[in-house]
């Protein structure tokens, strides 16, 4: 990279009461012997785009970025123990807005802040690259790599002394975490197999159903009862109750006879969709026969008592004597009252 030529200054001075030094920013800052000096000093670049060393870049995941400080000593003795810290936040952020501190032991003053921004499209987070750390001079040559702790976590790196007039930079880098989304697994529905369905009389008894629940969550199942082509009742299984139905079998009672269909559907939740996701359809078919009503037996017809040809004669002779005496009697007794 050309640190240099990115964050050159142009170096404005005049002798009045004292020196002034004017950074890119239009900011003045007077000196004594010894300082660092401020102004527009902090850069970053995005690596990854290529976009250049400024006060203000864009960046996205996986994107790698480079921060570099400029260390300029304007006064006419050295700056001993120069530290840097940068404060660069590693939470979730849209904006990450750093600053870079520099102190010494004898600059006057003491400490110079600069600062600069990364815009992310989404939350993003930033975290130190280890063992990127490097002090270079300005003809942007490494002087010697510098041990990690210039972020968060550390106390900076110390790179000792600089001389009058001197121009050092040092240069770190920063990971954009690839944010990789949870893949969503791609849905495999339930599938059932078997529907068991047994009959007695008008009753139809389920009391078995086979499936395999895919990758997605059982939340139970729906038998259908159609009479042909018209349903005549729905009811919806928890799961407790598909998984007990061998022990506990639901029963329905059909009304009439006919030929009957009962569906089952297997009803689930698919990546905690509020939707369900439902399998194909199970199907028993099955007809019931209303057995007719028996016609009660016929009583048998009653039987004369078996007398016997004479037995006859002489019944109907009894009968002829006892109709002639009484015939005789009548008679007598109507003509003694006709003449009285």
């Amino acid at each position: 990279m050309k640190v240099l030529n990115k964050l050159s200054k142009v170096v404005v001075v005049s002798s009045l009461t004292g020196l002034l030094v004017f950074g890119l920013a239009g900011t003045a800052f007077a000196f004594t012997d010894g300082q660092i000096s401020g102004g527009n000093i902090y850069r970053v670049n995005n690596l990854t785009t290529n976009s250049g060393f400024s006060d203000t870049t864009s960046a996205q995941a996986c994107d790698l970025l480079e921060y570099a400080v400029r260390l300029y000593n304007p006064g006419s003795v050295t700056v001993d123990n120069v530290n840097v810290q940068a404060d660069i936040s590693n939470e979730s952020l849209t904006s990450n807005q750093s600053t870079i501190q520099i102190t010494s032991s004898n600059g006057d003053p003491s400490s110079t802040y600069g600062f600069t921004t990364v815009n992310f499209p989404t939350p993003e987070t930033e975290s130190y690259v280890s063992g990127s750390t490097q002090l270079l001079n300005q003809n942007d040559n490494l002087i010697k790599t510098l041990p990690d702790g210039i972020t968060i976590g550390g106390t900076g790196v110390n790179i000792g002394n600089i001389g009058p007039s001197v121009t050092e930079f040092v240069q770190f880098q920063e990971k954009v975490e690839c944010t990789t989304p949870v893949p969503i697994p791609i849905p495999v529905p339930p599938t059932c197999s078997s529907l068991n369905v047994t009959t007695s009389g008008q009753e139809a008894k389920v009391d078995g159903l086979s499936y395999t629940a895919g990758n997605a969550t059982i939340n139970g199942a729906t038998l259908q009862f159609y009479n042909g082509s018209t349903l005549v009742n729905t009811e919806t299984l928890t799961v407790p109750q598909v998984q007990s139905l061998s022990t506990a079998p639901y029963l329905y009672t059909f009304a009439s006879s006919g030929s009957y269909q009962v569906l089952a559907t297997i009803n689930t939740t698919y990546n905690g969709s509020p939707d369900n996701v439902t399998s194909n359809t199970c199907m028993a078919t099955f007809a019931f026969t209303t057995p007719p009503v028996p016609t009660p037996p016929a009583p048998a017809p009653s039987e004369l008592v078996n007398t016997g040809p004479g037995n006859i004669i002489a019944v109907f002779a009894g009968t002829s004597i006892i109709g002639a005496a009484g015939h005789f009697l009548f008679r007598n007794r109507k003509l003694i009252l006709r003449r009285r």
